[in-house]
């Protein structure tokens, strides 16, 4: 009975050890399918997957619960980087000898880039255009013209390496920051560029800006070897200290900026609030060479050394632990099932052991729906798939059918390895309307999957849905103050603001006024306030081809009347979804169209101004002998030469401006605003 009684203890011991080992265990993903080196990661804007990559041309998509392999991937070659465009259309994929893959979230193609040069690093700048780096100053910039790819090599930048570049968004241009070999870091705005002193000789591995509302402060996170980590403030460097001498290899922002992930060598997991980094458990002591968080659940993916796939936050206990943790249990239960065996035939008592009876359980069915619905300006086709048999169902596929070409789908298909008895999945489609289109399709989903009880394939059609394009075509109509007020209140309404706007608020006003004129809306009320800041506002009013009611609210904000930058609100407003979603983008495209204009003019006349500063100082250094009148001479040649040469830019911008109504009238005017 003693030896029965300490049995039973353990058993219960092991049992509440075991739950513990359970969660932690199911907490991680079981495998990445693979043993390469894995090397970067990044999830789709929608978080509905992830792609990774890395040794000898691996491409995996991770949908949270499982890892895939992308098919036909057209190189054998390590794989270093990766990034999806702001729209989730494409990602871009870069490794060694000039290797680069577009990913279109179905398969890789291979382009060309002419060089057997590393390239290690990429960015985007917008939704169809990139820009790559890599060795000996390898800088490439990748642009969408009319659906076909153009990939063109920048002047070399330097001869040093260079190893990761992440673009600062501002209006609708912003500069790129790129490192690399001997604390190299290099300012980038795609026609020139300048180095900026880092004061650290250590390789920079990786960079990435501060996200949410920290973005306007310009503040980037730089870390590399021997425990390397800077902030750029966008003026200068803050040398930080990490408390670690490791290799530091990957680094990952929440998207509210609160806080940022480092990886490094031998598992090192760092985490950074701004201030202070603190190390915290990534459940391996193996290399992570990558980290990018999902923002939907919260959750962080780490990927490194021979195919390590972790999750983060967890419980401090890597799996391959675990399982040598229950080889040891699995030895030890054998060993007490012995000792009961022994008590259990020594004992004089006989005890008959009879069969239960099956349990018969009741068959259910496999149910599916869909729905349409739209969440601000994007719209979404929703299946729900739930299991109500008692076996479990896989290898299920989710496709839609569109019945006419007026919409986009982000994906063709998508796919569900596993659904359990009594359990419910759901998948989503983006689909986008193409532009200027009006009229209805609809949209019907197809679910096949295996079902085990008849060993063979099943489909389901589910029921049609009805979706709508409009694209607006307005018509200028008068319409009186108090009427207006009270059609707002029967319509629907999406708000949008842009902050950091490089104009003045006048300018601004002016700027944002025309677009939307222009679009044939009638002007209801206008109003100035000037006493403490600027705020313009004005409201318009418009009718579509159905006689459907359109509206806009705008107003500019700024700390003076000819303070930079300015803020644009817009409220937009008409009679349902599909409406409001058709006016959002005919007035938001010529928007983003016309700052992309404005910040180049302004990158443009930040050089402008340095140059005039280095002008001024060769001057005082001539006339205080520091430089003798030879080399001032042809210093100051050259600085003219240059900057002459940046005028010639802004009259060439000042040309490509084509249908922006709010244009500078001379180079004079925009170089007295800068000031």
């Amino acid at each position: 009975m003693k030896r029965k009684s300490i049995a039973i203890i353990i058993f219960f011991l092991l049992i509440v050890l075991n739950i513990f080992f359970v969660i932690a265990y199911l907490s991680q993903p079981t495998s990445s399918g693979t043993t390469a080196d894995l090397n970067g990661v990044a999830w789709r804007p929608d978080d509905s997957f992830a792609l990774v990559v890395g040794e000898g041309g691996t491409v995996l998509k991770y949908d949270g619960e499982t890892f895939s392999e992308v098919p036909n991937v057209p190189t054998e070659e390590t794989l270093w980087d990766v990034a999806w465009a702001p729209d989730g259309r494409h990602a871009l994929i870069v490794g060694e000898t000039g290797t680069i893959l577009l990913y279109d979230n179905l398969r890789c193609t291979g382009i060309e880039s002419g060089t057997d040069h590393r390239l290690s690093g990429v960015t985007w700048f917008n939704f169809t255009v990139a820009y790559i780096v890599g060795e000996v100053g390898t800088v490439y910039v990748l642009e969408e013209m009319q659906e076909e790819w153009e990939l063109n090599e920048l002047p070399p930048r330097t001869s040093e390496d260079l190893q990761d570049i992440d673009w600062f968004h501002s209006g609708g241009g912003g500069y790129g920051l790129i490192v690399g070999r001997d604390g190299l870091v290099l300012q980038e705005n795609g026609t020139d560029f300048w180095e900026l002193e880092s004061e650290t000789t250590s390789y920079l591995w990786k960079v990435e800006w501060r996200p949410g509302r920290y973005q306007p402060n310009e503040e980037a996170l730089i870390v590399g070897v021997e425990g390397t980590a800077l902030l750029y403030t966008g003026s200068e460097f803050e040398h930080l200290s990490t408390g670690v001498t490791d290799w530091l290899t990957g680094i990952s922002w929440k998207s509210n900026g609160e806080s940022a992930l480092i990886t490094g060598d031998n598992g090192l997991l760092l985490e950074f609030d701004g201030k202070d980094f603190t190390t915290v458990s990534s459940a391996t002591t193996g290399y992570l060479g990558a980290v990018d968080w999902r923002e939907v659940d919260d959750w962080a993916l780490l990927v490194g050394q021979n195919g390590i796939v972790r999750i983060y936050p967890n419980m401090g206990l890597s799996p391959e632990i675990i399982v040598m943790v229950w080889y040891a249990e699995l030895a030890l239960v054998g060993l007490l099932v012995i000792l009961l065996m022994v008590d259990l035939f020594s004992s004089r008592e006989k005890r008959i052991l009879l069969p239960k009876k099956p349990e018969t359980v009741a068959q259910g069915e496999v149910k599916v729906g869909s729905s349409v619905e739209y969440n601000q300006i994007y719209l979404f086709y929703t299946v729900k798939i739930k299991n109500s048999t008692a076996y479990p169902i896989s290898d299920i596929t989710v496709k839609p059918y569109l019945s006419n070409d007026l919409f986009m789908l982000d994906e063709n298909t998508k796919n569900i390895s596993l659904i359990r008895p009594n359990d419910t999945k759901i998948v989503k489609f983006w689909v986008r309307p193409k532009r200027e289109v009006h009229g209805e399709a609809d949209i019907v989903g197809r679910v096949e999957y295996y079902d085990p009880a008849t060993d063979g394939y099943k489909d389901q059609l589910l029921k049609p849905r009805v979706i709508k394009a409009v694209w607006p075509e307005l018509t200028s109509q008068k319409i009186e103050t108090w009427k207006w007020e009270g059609v707002m209140d029967t319509l629907q309404k999406i708000e949008k603001t842009i902050s950091n706007v490089p104009l003045s608020g006048r300018k601004c006003s002016e700027f944002a006024r025309g677009i939307v004129s222009s679009k044939n809306m009638n002007t209801i009320s206008t109003n100035e306030v000037t006493d403490e800041g600027f705020l313009a506002s004005a409201t318009f009013y418009g009718v579509g081809r159905d006689n459907e009611k359109y509206g806009l609210d705008v107003k500019v904000s700024a700390q003076e009347e000819d303070a930079i930058p300015s803020q644009i609100a817009i409220d937009v407003y008409a009679e349902d979804n599909a409406s409001l979603v058709g006016l959002y983008h005919t007035i938001f495209d010529d928007i983003n169209k016309g700052l992309e204009y404005i910040e180049k003019d302004f990158t443009v006349l930040r050089h402008m101004a340095d140059l005039k500063s280095r002008i001024k100082k060769g001057e005082v250094e001539a006339e205080t002998g520091e430089m003798s009148e030879t080399e001032a001479d042809a210093s100051q040649k050259k600085l003219l030469k240059e900057f002459n040469q940046m005028r010639q830019q802004i009259d060439s911008i000042e040309k490509e401006k084509l249908g922006v109504d709010s244009r500078y009238t001379s180079l004079y005017e925009l170089d007295e605003l800068y000031k």
